[in-house]
């Protein structure tokens, strides 16, 4: 075989099937003898109904004659036509589609935990079917949970006979208020058509108890989506419509302005030129003092059994007064920049180390604090060593 190209076929979802190298293997097709290999096998599934064809298409093969000749064959594939039913009865309007089998479950990492410590829910479908079709469940939160995107983790084999395995969708929560609190249950309701008929698989309802955790101080940095969202609500439209109150057209009013013009330039040159000396001096005074003692600082700062985002704020105040930054410029992206081009053996210890306060920030415990405050300490000793 040299050359083939099989046809689309519209008005179905495909997946092809992992297949070796093909190889003849003899075959009797109406009563003859025939060398028969498989080059391709793809698994659809229908996403409507109707009356649908698969294309006939040419297959150009080389046949030998004899030890020294040969030529060339050309053999036509006839089409072939498929007709989608519609289902017997109308699907719910929860149905996840047909599948020859599909069981939902939930379960969670931790069933009692303390305020500000990550649990992770997750929600697997198991079965036979288009499973990479299921969508993100949606479930009903307590307000008193923060909840991040879910990840989502296949499990799924394509065969001849479709596909089959799992899909998990992977939610990480943190309650930020104590309490004991109820995930309702899910359902998976799909079409069998085995059966014929629709059928539904339930996963229980999940209990969480939530203890009061420490009380946390956080940094500007470590910000929790209810301060985003409070934020938010803080910002207002800017008015575009002119006043009406502006006078129209007057030529006094036309003098007033271009004198208020030549003196207002003066006047505002010169108390800006004034305040920014001021100011100037005032910042690189209290920079310069922030610069010498930061390590000082740093160390009182450093505590035992101190908590992710105290040792994030302690780092953030360092790393402040070490480069003469406001909060307002200190971002892991800038901070990086600038120490890979002052501090280059240091710049990506830094950035780990950030990196390793974030994950423990939303990590399920704070065993690890103890050490990521001495990674600090040893860190900032080494970098006023090769300040320059």
């Amino acid at each position: 075989v040299r050359n083939y190209d099989i046809p689309e076929l519209d008005g179905f979802w495909k997946e092809t099937v992992d297949m070796p190298e093909a190889r003849w293997e003899p075959q009797l097709i109406n009563g003859k003898r025939y060398n028969v290999a498989t080059v391709r096998k793809i698994v659809a599934f229908p996403q409507q109904t109707g009356t649908f064809e698969l294309k006939d298409f040419d297959l150009v093969g080389y046949m030998r004659v004899n030890f020294f000749e040969g030529r060339e064959l050309t053999a036509t594939c006839e089409p072939v036509t498929l007709e989608v039913l519609p289902l017997p009865e109308a699907a719910p309007a929860n149905s996840l589609g047909t599948f020859a089998e599909l069981s939902v479950t939930q379960k969670a990492s931790l069933d009692s935990l303390n305020t500000n410590e990550a649990v992770t829910v997750e929600v697997t479908y198991r079965g036979r079917g288009n499973l990479k079709f299921v969508q993100e469940p949606e479930l009903v939160w307590p307000a008193e949970f923060e909840v991040f995107d879910a990840e989502v983790e296949d499990q799924i084999n394509v065969t001849a006979q479709g596909e089959r395995g799992s899909r998990t969708f992977k939610f990480v929560a943190i309650p930020r208020a104590p309490g004991t609190y109820t995930l309702p249950g899910l359902e998976a309701t799909y079409f069998n058509p085995l059966r014929a008929k629709h059928m539904t698989s339930r996963a229980p309802s999940l209990t969480l108890k939530v203890n009061a955790g420490e009380a946390s101080s956080g940094g500007v940095s470590f910000n929790h989506q209810q301060d985003i969202q409070v934020l938010n609500q803080d910002i207002r439209h800017i008015e575009l419509e002119p006043s009406r109150f502006l006078p129209r057209g007057t030529w006094a009013w036309k003098v007033w302005v271009l004198v208020l013009l030549f003196m207002a330039g003066p006047i505002t040159y010169g108390v800006a030129a004034r305040r920014r000396t001021t100011q100037a001096s005032e910042a690189q005074d209290r920079l310069g003092t922030r610069h010498k003692r930061a390590l000082r600082t740093l160390n009182a700062q450093l505590k035992q059994g101190q908590s992710a985002e105290e040792i994030g704020e302690a780092m953030e105040q360092y790393l402040m007064a070490k480069l003469k930054w406001e909060r307002s410029a200190l971002t892991r992206e800038a901070v990086h920049a600038t120490l890979s081009d002052k501090l280059p053996a240091l710049a990506a210890e830094w950035d780990a180390l950030w990196s390793a306060l974030e994950m423990q920030r939303y990590g399920a415990s704070a065993t690890q604090t103890n050490d990521l405050a001495e990674t600090l300490r040893s860190l900032a000793q080494r970098t006023e060593q090769a300040w320059t």
